[in-house]
């Protein structure tokens, strides 16, 4: 994502291949209510809109879909944060769930359905979650990275989460690092 020229506030998102073999491509105009998104191993973003709604962008550019909301069927839900993974085969995307109550926020890990945005919340103290080639699903909690067995197939945890590293950084108590 970078400004049209030095100084201008309009931004597009463009495709740069990291060898240099091409120029950068545009996709398209960027939007100011975008954040950071996905990429799907097809070459597709994912791109937050808002709180609570995503858009798509096929990988070769275009118009970007219609907004399609993110819900994790549960109530007090204040916002959704794409992690920036996706799940192998591109059978989801990993979410951050936020609520806030009587006791603060709450962060907490699901995996989302990118044709429906229907989520799945996998463990309910966590976040930032990422997929691991050992099988595993990775994410934090406080300034720990836990590992716990994941099935990439049918979304789901294998058993109870092991803490495997600590030490993260998070600027406020209450976000995973």
């Amino acid at each position: 994502v970078a400004p049209l020229s030095p100084g201008a506030s309009q931004k597009r998102l463009a495709r740069i291949p990291l060898d240099g073999s091409a120029p950068a491509t545009t996709l398209v105009d960027w939007k100011d209510s975008w954040g950071s998104g996905v990429e799907l191993e097809n070459g597709d973003w994912l791109i937050p809109e808002g709180q609570s709604t995503f858009v798509r962008l096929a990988k070769g550019g275009g118009a970007p879909s219609a907004p399609v909301t993110i819900d994790a069927g549960r109530p007090g839900v204040s916002f959704y944060t794409l992690t920036g993974a996706a799940v192998p085969g591109d059978r989801g995307a990993f979410v951050n769930v936020v609520s806030y109550d009587a006791r603060g926020w709450h962060y907490s890990v699901g995996v989302m359905d990118v044709g429906t945005g229907k989520v799945k919340v996998m463990e309910e103290d966590g976040g930032n979650a990422r997929y691991s080639p050992t099988g595993h699903l990775l994410f934090s909690r406080g300034d720990t990275v836990l590992a716990v067995p994941f099935d990439p197939e049918r979304l789901e945890v294998r058993g109870a989460p092991v803490a495997v590293w600590s030490g993260l950084s998070t600027p406020y108590a209450f976000n995973p690092g």
